[in-house]
């Protein structure tokens, strides 16, 4: 079949995610109960289909003999290094993001949010929350899911199917809220199915483009440096540290100053169209070198 060369890459990894989701669902509730309600329902779901993934990837990753290097992992020395060059890299590339938005006025500044001590604290924080979340989502995506789908299918195919279940996830939550009181066993299924249903109706093209191009770019950063995934946590880091420090001291104002509001998604308003359109050919440069230079070797 024609198909089946494409089968099992896209498509293994959703059984193999949409598994690990169910268990949690069928826990989330147990883990709330153990924990006296200290960990929420939603938490308990996230973060025990996030702990899953990786238990359940280590027998996988043994089986197949994928070790550190295989992972993206470098020499510990070097990670500290490749974390600052990327984290700076995405702290530049969103950055200027962001004052164009402001420049075109599709995002406008909120006056007396700016101060430049408290901008200066937020960002630091949101760094640190951007590295936790890029190390996190990267060593599932580019670390695990590219050195398994690359082990069995290549480079390019390991790039566009870490893309797609990278972008997936950031669409799938719920604002759904069951009382204490109310929790039963089936609690966790509903919130995955609120989850699913907020997947489907909630991806908007813009957003999808803008998270795809984005992937992309890390994606092909993990293949022009296949032993450097820190340049991957880290740009992911610099983007969410921007992204989060420049939403709430900004507010979208549709159409009112600017002809361009449609560049930016529904997603947060701030990554869209106009994103994609300089993420598309960085990805494509960094993704020319990488060919080129295996080429002449």
């Amino acid at each position: 079949m024609v198909a089946s060369p494409l089968f099992r890459p896209l498509f293994y990894p959703f059984g193999f995610l949409l598994a690990v989701l169910v268990t949690a669902a069928a826990l989330a509730p147990w883990i709330h109960h153990i924990s006296h309600g200290s960990i929420n329902l939603t938490t308990a779901l996230g973060r025990g289909a996030m702990l899953g993934l990786v238990l359940a990837f280590v027998p996988l990753a043994r089986r197949w003999q994928l070790d550190l290097p295989s992972l993206g992992l470098p020499h510990l020395r070097r990670l500290p290094l490749q974390i600052l060059t990327g984290l700076l890299a995405g702290l530049v590339t969103m950055g200027l993001h962001a004052a164009l938005l402001n420049h075109l006025q599709i995002r406008l500044i909120i006056p007396g949010t700016t101060a430049p001590e408290a901008l200066a604290h937020r960002l630091m924080g949101n760094i640190a929350l951007g590295l936790t979340i890029g190390t996190v989502e990267e060593l599932l995506f580019r670390g695990m899911l590219y050195a398994a789908i690359r082990r069995f299918h290549g480079d390019a195919m390991a790039i566009l199917v870490s893309t797609l279940y990278f972008t997936l996830p950031h669409f799938l939550s719920t604002k759904l809220q069951i009382p204490e009181d109310s929790i039963q066993w089936d609690s966790g299924f509903i919130l995955l199915g609120s989850a699913g249903q907020h997947l489907l109706t909630a991806a908007d093209t813009s957003s999808v483009a803008a998270l795809l191009a984005a992937g992309l770019v890390l994606g092909c950063i993990r293949y022009r440096f296949p032993g450097a995934l820190g340049y991957c946590i880290g740009m992911h880091a610099g983007w969410v540290a921007i992204l989060k420090t420049y939403h709430p001291v900004s507010v979208f104002v549709p159409e009112i100053f600017s002809r361009l509001y449609w560049t930016v998604g529904e997603y947060d308003h701030v990554i869209g169209w106009l994103s994609t359109l300089w993420s598309l050919p960085l990805a494509a440069a960094i993704a020319w070198v990488a060919r080129k230079r295996s080429l002449s070797v």
